[in-house]
């Protein structure tokens, strides 16, 4: 049973249901009774960036993809390719296939999972039912959730064969992979996937239509005129694993853009003392709501001109039709999220067929040293930064990593605070519907928290008995590569 507990003009909603992670909800009424304040606590701790000091360099892409277990494809990605500049290298086109394979089976298995499992639900009983999991499907059309469980399997085994292991990946290594697919492993995943491709088309397009049919009362999540903040090709068209990332304001007016270390110029990191996630803002504004960079589905849909691929594009066009491109509806990344399944599934064939996927080499000997190398990638939830500095010995001597929930972070922030002021207006108490209401407004940026919950490497930790006597205090001062 979810706790709602109110102490004088306090609620606080804890736990918050269907995200990764542990959360809290708190809202401040003032004395008319108006909300006021609004606050999404994470409330793990990991310091990640920490404990990877002293390690060797070339560990960064086995031991990040702890950080979580949902989406640990994109950090040992990402790491990877912090290493390959650690490394002064440039990885064969190989193995570049290879990842950006591994990369969109990440997607589609993680956007299938939000999708289907944890936001759908909420829209099946128009937030009515006493539970609202994806158990309301199995009633609805069991039908499409086999299909959609055919899909994930099928993603899993595609990041189990290029990764080494369906969960924690260990195959990216710095200048390249460590072991190739073979031609029969190949042969088997193009048959599969051709064969999904109609399928997934299906029960896409039935998600849209149930979207569409959702009472428009619920659809009215508050808008967002934030920033967005996402990576894009050459050509400008849909990019998720290398790429240029640029900054646009709410009119789709060109802010920045960068690769590399620059990424300090444009993101300024603060901190909350309720939260153990990070709060960055876009440095070259003042605005509380307009310095947010918005990353994800929604936001990269509005930075990319096209997708290049057949039924991806076509939705794409169907989506631009309906919201329009610069969007500032939430509900919309729903649909934002839908398209890039389809999109991630077509990359899959492209890939696959690619015969550079088979070609000789597949990784460079290198010596890493004393240098600095920055990860860039387009996670499922949005941008994934990681940035390392080593030393002569190949070390990690310092490190920071910004993924795309704490780069949401403010967004979520804000959006409760315009919900609850809308839906609790006039001291309304907070029902079933209210609740659901407010959750699934989290629910729609599917924030990863395990991820998101970093230290900003200046931090207190208090130990504390059971009479709330503190018996241990350790206040950790050191360097970060934070821009100041």
């Amino acid at each position: 049973m979810k706790e709602e507990i109110k102490m004088n003009n306090i609620i606080t909603i804890e736990p918050v249901s269907r995200l990764e992670g542990k959360a809290r909800i708190t809202f401040e009424r003032d004395n008319q009774g108006e909300i006021s304040r609004a606050e999404f606590s994470v409330l793990e701790f990991r310091a990640f960036e920490k404990f990877l000091e002293g390690r060797m360099a070339r560990e960064m892409p086995r031991i990040t993809p702890r950080i979580c277990g949902i989406c640990p494809v994109s950090h040992h990605l990402v790491s990877a390719k912090a290493t390959d500049m650690l490394a002064r290298t440039v990885i064969p086109v190989r193995a570049a296939l290879h990842r950006e394979l591994m990369h969109m089976a990440q997607f589609i298995h993680s956007h299938t999972l939000h999708v289907y499992f944890l936001a759908l639900p909420d829209f099946i009983d128009s937030f009515k039912a006493e539970s609202n999991d994806f158990r309301l499907l199995l009633k609805t059309d069991p039908d499409m959730l086999k299909k959609v469980i055919r899909l994930r399997k099928f993603a899993q085994y595609v990041i189990e064969v290029t990764g080494g292991k369906a969960i924690h990946p260990m195959s990216a290594i710095p200048g390249g992979i460590s072991k190739p697919m073979s031609e029969e492993q190949r042969s088997e995943l193009i048959k599969e996937a051709k064969e999904l491709v109609p399928i997934t088309k299906e029960i896409l397009y039935k998600v849209w239509d149930l979207l569409d049919a959702v009472p428009d009362k619920l659809k009215q999540y508050e808008t967002l005129e934030t920033h967005s903040m996402a990576m894009i090709s050459k050509n400008n068209t849909i990019a998720l694993y290398d790429g240029e990332v640029v900054i646009i304001d709410k009119n789709g007016k060109r802010k920045a853009g960068y690769r590399g270390a620059s990424y300090q110029k444009y993101v300024e990191e603060r901190t909350m003392e309720w939260s153990w996630t990070k709060f960055p803002y876009f440095r070259k504004d003042e605005g509380e709501e307009s310095s947010i960079l918005q990353v994800g589905p929604l936001a990269r849909q509005k930075i990319y001109d096209s997708i290049p691929t057949a039924i991806a594009g076509e939705m794409l066009d169907k989506f631009r039709e309906q919201f329009g491109r610069y969007t500032v509806e939430n509900y919309a990344t729903h649909y934002a999220r839908v398209l890039e399944i389809m999109y991630s599934l077509e990359r899959t064939v492209e890939i696959l067929e690619d015969d550079n996927l088979m070609n000789n080499d597949y990784k460079i000997k290198n010596k890493i040293t004393k240098a600095s190398g920055v990860g860039l990638l387009e996670a499922p939830r949005g941008t994934l930064i990681h940035h390392f500095e080593s030393n002569e010995d190949g070390r990690i001597t310092n490190s920071n990593i910004l993924v795309a929930t704490t780069f949401n972070n403010p967004a979520i922030n804000l959006a409760l605070f315009k919900v609850a002021k809308a839906q609790m207006a006039g001291g309304k108490e907070i029902d079933n519907e209210t609740l659901r209401y407010i959750e699934s407004s989290v629910r729609i940026f599917d924030p990863c928290l395990t991820c998101s919950s970093h230290s900003f490497n200046n931090f207190t930790i208090k130990v504390i008995n059971h009479r709330g006597e503190t018996i241990e205090h350790v206040q950790e001062r050191s360097k970060d590569l934070r821009a100041t």
